[in-house]
């Protein structure tokens, strides 16, 4: 039988680096054991340390590691007899394999008598008699001993968050696949949902319950519901159900416009029920703009002076600040305005509509078009130059022609 010999921690709480043992104590300790046992036989082996802990691994950790270690070889082998040559084992860094094979973990002695010791504690588990920890593709289950193990009482499974206690715990509501989950005395809110192909067990709460395929508020419940709550599927992100609860209500599953209003608004939504509508709707509100009692998108603050809030189109899904188009301009004073590339002009008293003036070209204070060759089209939608080159050409092309035939 081989004894190892070491200096095993030396009643320190902590660590060898951090709670004063001194390099001097060190060598006092060693000398003495070394003459001690100088003559034992090989089945004696020497240790420099036990555990030898250090939590940063900086260059500071290595280097203290390194001076105690050197300390202990030069003592141990400059002791004489069989520790010339007796088998030394050198404490790793921080008992971890990796941190021990780090470039900056080092020994100077390179003899064969001279081996790494790196130590691996195994996780300490709670275990319920009928619970077993086992390794199952690199990961840590909590399983029962007995396969055969009747589940409805219960699962296996680790009961806290670093995963050191495996128990019996009681089956989950989703943990069900049948209508067994309903009415069970220790499942009081869960709940059988069954619609087409999907059929699972869902969470409930004291407010709701499943009856095929609906979330519905349980008759007879006190308290009851509000006027803003009501029962409703929980999904998780994959679009799973997975309970019926109560919550608020949302904007459109409202019907009276008195609930819609008294939803709060929002700097990006409002809450709001047009005329001839059967649900409230949440509309988009872009910029200082909201929906008024009457359903027109105004300005809730400050606009700028070419700036309007209006709906986008008939669908009035969003009310929003943005620069005033001819069409939103009532009277005269929309001439010359000019949203864009083109410019708004009240032609023949008919409303302000955009027309596209040519660089040449210029509608006067009559609404005339104006200019060289400057014409409007047929409906006065643009301004614009005319080239007439081609038909002087073909002018001087035909007197040309006609002054041949005379000659």
């Amino acid at each position: 039988m081989y004894c190892i010999l070491d200096i095993h921690n030396d009643g320190l709480e902590g660590n060898w680096f951090y709670q004063g043992l001194s390099k001097d104590k060190y060598f006092y300790l060693w000398t003495q054991i070394a003459n001690e046992f100088k003559d034992f036989d090989d089945y004696l082996i020497l240790e420099s340390m036990n555990d030898a802990y250090f939590t940063n691994g900086n260059d500071y950790d290595y280097e203290r590691l390194y001076n105690l270690t050197q300390t202990f070889i030069e003592i141990v082998r400059n002791s004489g007899g069989n520790n010339i040559n007796r088998l030394l084992l050198i404490s790793g860094a921080n008992t971890d394999k990796d941190l021990s094979c780090s470039s900056k973990f080092k020994i100077t002695e390179t003899s064969q008598c001279v081996q790494l010791d790196a130590s691996k504690y195994c996780k300490s588990f709670v275990v319920d008699k009928d619970c077993m920890v086992v390794a199952q593709n690199d990961q840590l289950k909590c399983v029962h001993r007995d396969y055969s193990f009747d589940q409805t009482k219960g699962y296996c499974d680790f009961t806290n968050a670093d995963k050191t206690a495996c128990k019996i715990r009681p089956r989950k509501c989703t943990e069900y696949t049948n209508n067994s989950c309903n009415n069970k005395e220790d499942l009081p809110n869960c709940g059988y949902y069954s619609y087409l192909n999907i059929n699972n067990c869902i969470e409930t709460d004291d407010f709701c319950i499943v009856s095929g395929s609906n979330c519905i508020e349980k008759e007879g419940n006190t308290p009851t519901l509000t006027e803003k709550e009501k029962c409703a599927f929980v999904t998780d992100e994959d679009s799973k159900i997975t309970g019926c609860k109560k919550r608020n209500k949302l904007c459109d599953e409202y019907t009276k416009a008195d609930e819609c209003s008294n939803i709060p608004r929002t700097s990006d939504y409002q809450c709001f029920k047009f005329s001839g509508e059967n649900n409230c709707r949440n509309i988009r509100l872009v910029g200082n703009c909201f929906v008024d009692n009457e359903g027109n998108c105004v300005a809730s603050g400050n606009l700028g002076s070419n700036d309007i809030c209006a709906f986008d189109d008939n669908s009035k899904q969003i009310c929003r600040q943005r620069e005033k188009l001819c069409s939103d301009i009532k009277d005269n004073s929309c001439n010359n305005y000019s949203p864009l590339t083109k410019l708004c002009f009240n032609i023949d008293s008919q409303g302000c509509k955009e027309i596209k003036v040519d660089g040449q070209c210029k509608i006067n204070e009559n609404n005339e078009c104006t200019g060289n060759n400057c014409y409007f089209d047929n409906d006065k939608d643009k301004c614009y130059y005319k080239n007439d080159e081609g038909s002087f050409l073909r002018l001087r092309q035909f007197l040309l022609f006609a002054l041949f035939f005379i000659l």
